[in-house]
């Protein structure tokens, strides 16, 4: 992902960076608007803010949109491997770092010739750490790839280097609960999005008419619930932040769950036509303490009779590359919305193809990569 530099290019301001897949910086901001920050700025993948600990506390442990939160650490040009090992090694580690810390460095290098490969400036990064600290402190810190307690982030762009501390740690999509997950998931984060732009709400009695592993419904459960996004995880990037104040995150986040209240069954339906796709979905719903306020019903849509009928329908149908596509099921999924006068939001890469399966017209809301396949999200009309 391409990040920009997310220092004040008039000040020297430090800035937040709030990332988002591409596409949906918008929806973004007016989250973040919901939340109370209304200083945000969109750029390019997301939206800047200003840096505070409790902008930090909010966006990770409240967005459902953002993918991560970065705050800079250090801007400087970067012409090749000395530059950049001097200028890394100005920054003091032992405000972040002990010997007991695991760190990993993830590198996104473009325009810079110096560099053949963004793994080689990552290791440049991580040896000028790891030397400054057995200077300091007579070791290093061990190098965990997949779970560590620090990721960093560095970002080369013609010769103009920014390296950045997520303070999310693992990406925000992995809210916590999920068990389970069958043939191309979607991501959590673009399920709130698509649920927040269709402007859910929960007195809407929502449908799921390919509900899959669940995505949808647990985050419209989350959302009607007033659960935090980040009500599940347990562990945070910011927890080594130099301004991380454990008594302040955890009256924070007791505010944030004291909101919390039960959601009202009836309101949240799920179809599939698959048993196992069904047994994974009721996983999720039961991991998140959801499974008995939501309907999951195994029947193909165009069969479906429910004693109540929806308000609002969301849906992630098979399509290209992702799944086979069945025409005839779309067909049949157009008729049902027919017969039930429903609005429907959906996912789907082809405006003309979704229009012409549907037998209805579909508006444009907003384009995303989803599984690395540009796609976009409709309303029908």
């Amino acid at each position: 992902m391409r990040y920009e530099m997310a220092m004040s290019s008039s000040s020297s301001t430090t800035r937040l960076f709030a990332t988002c897949t591409r596409g949906l910086e918008t929806l973004l901001k007016k989250e973040l608007e919901g939340l109370g920050i209304s200083e945000g700025q969109t750029g390019a993948s997301g939206v800047y803010l200003p840096y505070t600990i409790e902008h930090i506390y909010k966006v990770n442990y409240c967005s459902r949109i953002a993918t991560r939160l970065l705050v800079p650490l250090a801007r400087f040009s970067c012409t090749g491997r000395e530059d950049l090992y001097k200028q890394i090694g100005k920054i003091d580690w032992t405000r972040f770092l002990t010997l007991d810390t695991s760190f990993a460095v993830d590198a996104n290098i473009q325009e810079t010739p110096a560099f053949t490969n963004s793994h080689f400036a990552a290791l440049v990064v991580k040896d000028a750490i790891c030397d400054q600290l057995r200077k300091k402190l007579g070791g290093r810190p061990w190098i965990n790839r997949k779970t560590p307690a620090i990721q960093l982030n560095l970002y080369i762009n013609r010769g103009e280097a920014i390296l950045n501390l997520d303070t999310s740690g693992a990406p925000l999509f992995k809210r916590g609960w999920r068990e389970a997950t069958m043939v191309a998931p979607l991501q959590e984060t673009l399920a709130a999005a698509l649920l927040f732009g269709s402007g859910y709400l929960p007195s809407d009695v929502l449908f799921d008419p390919f509900c899959g592993s669940g995505t949808f419904l647990v985050e419209a459960a989350m959302m009607s619930s007033k659960t935090p996004a980040g009500f599940y995880r347990k562990n945070w990037g910011f927890f080594h932040l130099p301004e991380h104040n454990e008594e302040q995150w955890l009256a924070f986040k007791s505010e944030q769950d004291a909101k919390r209240i039960p959601l009202t069954p009836g309101k949240l339906f799920g179809v599939d036509k698959c048993s196992e796709t069904l047994d994974s979905a009721y996983a999720n719903l039961r991991n998140a303490g959801f499974d008995n306020a939501v309907t999951l019903i195994e029947r193909p849509i165009e069969q479906l009779r429910h004693p109540i009928a929806p308000s609002l329908v969301v849906a992630n149908p098979p399509y290209g590359v992702r799944l086979e596509v069945n025409q005839d099921v779309l067909r049949g999924f157009g008729k049902w919305l027919e017969k039930h006068k429903v609005q429907a939001y959906l996912i789907y890469p082809e405006e003309g193809k979704l229009e012409e399966a549907l037998g209805r017209p579909c508006k444009p809301l907003f384009s995303f990569y989803n599984g690395g396949l540009e796609v976009k999200a409709f309303r029908t009309l």
